[in-house]
C-alpha cells in the first residue's frame, strides 16, 4: 500500500511511475526481456549460477544482476518510433542531407498530437561510429539530435539496424501499442556488413512485438467429461468364404471374399472396432488337350477387389456404437473359412459351373 499523492513525486519524465522489486540475498535480472546465460553446472559455487543478468534496464551483463524494473505504472505510448539516419559522407552531396532532415521534419510533424509516443535514434557516420538516443517522449530532443548531424565517412547500414534492434529489444516501451522505425540514408553498405539479414532481425522483433492488454483471459474450455470404461475385447481376425452366383444360360460368377475385424484399445481409455470386407473376383476356363486328351479347368484369383466395405466404431460414440460393429464381426465369423479351405471351395465351384442349356 502506498499514498498517491506522494508516488506522484516519483514519476519519471515520461510520466511513469517506476515499479522496483528487490529481494535479499536473491540476484535477479533487471530486464526480463533479454535472455540471460547459465554458467557451467561444473562451475557452480556459493550461488553463482549466472552468467548474463542485466544490472538494470537496457544495462550491462553481470553475475550479480540488479533490482526487477520491469513493471512501470503509467498511460502507455500508442507508438514507439526509431530513426536511423545515414550521415556518411556521400550525403553531403545533391542536398541529401539536407532532403533527410526535411523529410525527417515532415514524418514527425505528421504524427497525431493527442497520442503519447516515444522517439528513439540511430545515426552513423562511419564504420564503427555511431551516436544513439535511448527512447524519450520529448519528440523535440530527437529532432534536434537528428537534424544537427553532418556528413562525414563510411555507410555501415548493417550494424545501424543491428543498433536499432538491441534499442528495441532492451529499451522500447513493452505497452507500446505499435513499434516501428524509419530509415533516411542515400546509398549501399560499405562496411561489408548483410544489409537484408540486419533489416529481417529488426523486422522480425517488430513484427512480434504484441502490447498486453487489460482484457481479461478467455474462459478455458471445459474438459470433456470422462469416458466410460467399457470392455474392450483386443483382437484381431481374418476369414474368407465363397460366394457363387448362378448365370442362367452363361457361367456362373464366383467371388472370394475377405473378412477383417479389428478390436484394440487406445492409451486414453477409448475401444475402437473396425470390420472391412473385401471382394475378389474369380477367372476360370476350359482348356481342351490337343491330342484329345480330358479337358482341364484353369481358375485364378483378380488381385484387385470389385467391392470394399468397411465400418468403424468406437466408445467415444457410445457402447452401443462400439457394439455394432463388433456384433456385425462376429455374425460374419461363425461363417468362415481358411483361405486354404476356401481355394478348394472354388475348386469345386469351377469343377461344377456350367451354363444352363436353353
Amino acid at each position: 500500500r502506498f499514498d498517491l499523492a506522494e508516488a506522484a513525486q516519483s514519476q519519471d519524465e515520461n510520466g511513469d511511475l517506476q515499479v522496483i522489486i528487490t529481494l535479499d540475498g536473491v540476484r535477479q535480472d533487471a530486464d526480463p526481456r533479454t535472455a540471460v546465460a547459465i554458467s557451467d553446472p561444473a562451475s557452480w559455487s556459493g550461488g553463482a549460477y549466472w552468467v548474463a543478468l542485466e544490472d538494470q534496464r537496457g544495462g550491462t551483463n553481470s553475475t550479480h544482476g540488479g533490482a526487477d524494473v520491469w513493471h512501470r505504472i503509467g498511460p502507455p505510448p500508442a507508438l514507439s518510433l526509431l530513426v536511423i539516419l545515414d550521415a556518411s559522407g556521400s550525403m553531403g552531396d545533391q542536398n541529401r542531407m539536407e532532403n533527410a532532415r526535411a523529410g525527417i521534419n515532415q514524418t514527425m510533424a505528421n504524427l497525431p498530437d493527442d497520442e503519447i509516443m516515444e522517439f528513439a535514434a540511430v545515426i552513423f557516420y562511419g564504420c564503427g561510429s555511431f551516436t544513439t538516443r535511448s527512447f524519450t517522449r520529448d519528440a523535440d530532443s530527437i529532432r534536434a539530435f537528428l537534424t544537427s548531424a553532418s556528413p562525414s565517412e563510411g555507410t555501415p547500414l548493417a550494424v545501424a539496424h543491428d543498433r536499432a534492434r538491441d534499442i528495441f529489444a532492451s529499451l522500447a516501451d513493452p505497452r507500446s501499442d505499435e513499434w516501428r522505425f524509419a530509415t533516411f540514408t542515400d546509398g549501399a553498405e560499405t562496411c561489408d556488413g548483410n544489409v537484408a539479414q540486419a533489416v529481417r532481425n529488426l523486422d522480425m522483433l517488430i513484427s512480434q512485438h504484441q502490447a498486453p492488454t487489460d482484457a481479461a483471459p478467455d474462459e478455458p474450455d471445459a474438459p470433456e467429461p470422462p469416458i466410460a470404461p467399457v470392455n474392450c475385447q483386443v483382437e484381431t481376425w481374418r476369414g474368407y468364404e465363397v460366394e457363387v452366383g448362378d448365370g442362367g444360360l452363361h457361367l456362373d460368377s464366383i467371388t472370394l471374399i475377405e473378412h477383417n475385424y479389428l478390436e484394440r484399445a487406445l492409451p486414453d481409455g477409448r475401444c475402437i472396432a473396425r470390420y472391412e470386407t473385401k471382394n475378389y473376383g474369380v477367372y476360370y476356363g476350359s482348356i481342351r488337350n490337343r491330342s484329345g486328351g480330358p479337358t482341364r479347368n484353369r481358375w485364378g484369383i483378380n488381385s484387385r477387389t470389385s467391392e470394399s466395405r468397411s465400418d468403424f466404431g468406437t466408445s467415444r460414440l457410445g457402447e452401443a456404437d462400439l457394439l455394432r460393429v463388433r456384433n456385425a464381426g462376429n455374425a460374419a465369423r461363425r461363417g468362415l473359412v481358411s483361405i486354404g479351405e476356401a481355394r478348394r471351395q472354388i475348386e469345386t465351384a469351377v469343377n461344377i459351373a456350367a451354363p444352363e442349356s436353353g
